[in-house]
């Protein structure tokens, strides 16, 4: 990949030939664009299959991480996209073709906002409740609100709340549909002040399992 200042390659964009030109936040890139006949090697292959990993984990929580990540980026080359990658790749675990996400090290919100105290998840009824404690000694933080992610690794797919509860509710409820029961959960939480200049780094909450509440009780 090579940078070009705009006095070379005069107006150049897009795709001629070998090579894919672009604008990045104000740089102009060139990059190198073609295919290998050889086959891959044992190194590429695995590096591959990370990527495929880290994609997989990162598709359904786009919504989350491009607001999470937003702020860390700005006035950087980087997009959040490309930050997510990077923080999923160091929660990378295992050799392959055995590699997963620890997903108590995942990354998907970075900022200097406090988060809460005392975060709690439950779940109940075939509902989630997560509390905090509600703190007395800065008001103004009361009008931050919540960013949630319910991630289910099985599915593929995730639930995600960008504006929920302000942190002076000191607690957030989320019902489940019913094809997102029975299923491994993995939830995460940040807070974005009123004004969205300001956010917290996200918090892992926990892995669980949900079930059906009728079904727990032995109907049907």
């Amino acid at each position: 990949m090579g940078k070009f200042d705009g006095k070379n390659f005069m107006g150049f964009s897009g795709k001629v030939g070998g090579l894919v030109a672009y604008n990045l936040k104000g740089q102009h890139i060139v990059r190198q664009v073609g295919y290998s006949v050889k086959p891959p090697s044992k190194l590429q292959i695995a590096q591959r299959h990370k990527l495929t990993v880290i994609s997989d984990f990162l598709k359904p929580l786009k919504g989350f991480f491009n607001t999470g990540l937003n702020l860390m980026v700005q006035d950087t080359t980087k997009n959040a996209y490309n930050q997510a990658v990077s923080y999923a790749n160091l929660a990378l675990e295992g050799q392959y073709p055995d590699i997963s996400i620890n997903y108590t090290k995942v990354i998907l919100s970075q900022g200097y906002l406090k988060n809460p105290e005392n975060l709690q998840l439950s779940f109940q009824r075939n509902t989630i409740e997560i509390t905090w404690t509600k703190s007395n000694n800065d008001v103004n933080r009361n009008l931050d609100r919540a960013m949630l992610a319910f991630y289910f690794p099985d599915l593929g797919r995730a639930i995600i709340a960008l504006t929920g509860p302000e942190r002076g509710d000191g607690r957030v409820t989320q019902s489940l549909p019913t094809d997102f029961l029975n299923k491994r959960m993995i939830v995460y939480i940040a807070f974005q002040s009123d004004d969205k200049k300001e956010i917290s780094q996200s918090v892992y909450l926990g892995d669980l399992f949900t079930y059906r509440f009728d079904l727990a009780l032995g109907g049907r």
